[in-house]
């Protein structure tokens, strides 16, 4: 018996390591929400707008990085880089973050034309996170694609 008591501690062992190190489910990138436009000079401007971040996994997520590159009516807008890190609770919780970058004024005229035309412009937010459990993380990339209309603006 004192044989077999090695051999059930290495088994326990390995299930927990099995089974705690669980696959990493991909954050989702929900909306966007409390768009705003600021004007900083005549070449540019600052937008700032919530992202809405879902985690469907079981366990609270550790987002360390996140990185997305933004697109007006196919147009490229801008660029912004979250490098804080934020705690994202377990199952299914939402949780908006705020960003904020420069924006060329150029793009935002011209979509502002088509908005006009068409009553809402399309967007697209495309780029990586990196989060996990505490220290040992993953990236993984992620695309959001919607309608920005006039109502969303304040």
């Amino acid at each position: 018996m004192i044989y077999h008591r090695p051999l059930l501690l290495l088994f326990c062992f390995f299930c927990t390591v099995v089974l705690g190190c669980a696959k990493l489910k991909p954050l989702k990138l929900n909306r966007i929400s409390e768009f705003s436009i600021q004007p900083l000079s005549l070449s540019k401007s600052i937008i700032s707008f919530n992202t809405c971040i879902n985690n469907p996994n079981n366990y609270k997520i550790y987002l360390h990085a996140l990185a997305a590159d933004i697109e007006l009516s196919g147009k490229p807008l801008g660029h912004f880089l979250l490098d804080s890190t934020v705690i994202l609770l377990a199952k299914d919780s939402n949780m908006c973050i705020p960003v904020s970058f420069e924006a060329k004024n150029s793009v935002l005229l011209s979509s502002a034309f088509s908005a006009l035309l068409t009553d809402s412009v399309s967007y697209t937010i495309s780029g990586t996170a990196k989060g996990g459990r505490k220290q040992a993380s993953i990236k993984f990339p992620f695309t959001y694609n919607g309608k920005l209309s006039s109502s969303m603006i304040k």
